[in-house]
């Protein structure tokens, strides 16, 4: 990946602080300015934990209506970004999503995966960075089971029910994303392809989180990032018990270039290969 931002990305992730724990309101707040404003994004402002507001100071980052408040309420609703993703759609304060879009619009990569999404928050995100870009395509996989399925791990059956491309086209992002309506494992074999930049939010059992990170980890481009959800979530769902963290303690040996976002009770797990 010939791109000058990777090697920004690689002085985030090596010199900053391995984990950033969000605390009190105050400090979350501090926090995520910091963190953004390394990134790029300029004037994240707070004024209360339930009225965040954006000011961009710097816009050539943002070319999309996605910093606009009614885009952004629309995206945190229709695509089913919740609490897991730390959004409050009062405000328009995108969360995570915020920093799967800086990220992206940093290192421009050429293909994105995700794997998993309620509604396709994040995937809607993503293909929203490639559109801004001027390049780039997100393959978003999901096997569409309900929650009475096993191994759903919070899935509602949507992407059974529903039509993925008129879905997408709400947010006139279409084009930008193919859906596959199939198990990660299904995935890996059927494709060859490899990505700059890949979102695990699957399977959350240490076996199933292992499996998907043992496949698509050879598939991610050298300085391409990948992303893990829930790294703090422990405890039993309905689906199994949660191991998301257990992988993510494991890659402390294996990765220098690691960092750890943690807001409440969910986290967000950030490697780059070197």
């Amino acid at each position: 990946m010939n791109n000058p931002n990777t090697s920004l990305v690689s002085q985030m992730l090596s010199n900053r602080k391995k984990e950033i724990v969000y605390g009190k309101y105050e400090r979350e707040v501090a926090l995520a300015k910091q963190f953004f404003k390394y990134l790029g994004v300029y004037g994240l402002l707070a004024s209360g934990l339930r009225s965040l507001e954006k000011r961009i100071i710097k816009p050539p980052l943002f070319r999309s209506e996605l910093v606009k408040l009614p885009m952004a309420n629309f995206l945190i609703n229709w695509f089913g970004g919740n609490i897991g993703q730390e959004t409050d759609a009062n405000s328009g304060f995108l969360g995570f999503g915020l920093l799967h879009y800086t990220l992206i619009n940093l290192l421009k990569p050429d293909r994105i995966l995700c794997i998993g999404s309620q509604k396709g928050y994040i995937p809607a995100v993503c293909a929203m960075a490639c559109r801004d870009n001027g390049k780039g395509i997100v393959d978003f996989v999901d096997a569409g089971k309900n929650e009475h399925e096993s191994n759903s791990w919070g899935g509602i059956g949507f992407w059974k029910k529903t039509s993925p491309k008129k879905h997408f086209s709400l947010a006139d992002i279409e084009m930008y994303i193919n859906t596959y309506v199939m198990d990660s494992e299904q995935f890996a074999e059927a494709s060859k392809k490899t990505y700059g930049y890949i979102y695990i939010d699957g399977d959350h059992s240490f076996k199933g989180v292992s499996r998907d990170y043992s496949m698509f980890w050879p598939k991610l481009e050298k300085g391409g990032i990948m992303c893990f959800h829930d790294i703090t979530l422990k405890g039993k769902a309905n689906s199994g018990e949660y191991g998301v963290w257990k992988l993510w303690k494991q890659l402390e040996t294996k990765h220098n270039h690691k960092i750890s976002i943690i807001l409440r009770q969910n986290g967000i797990g950030i490697l780059q290969k070197k």
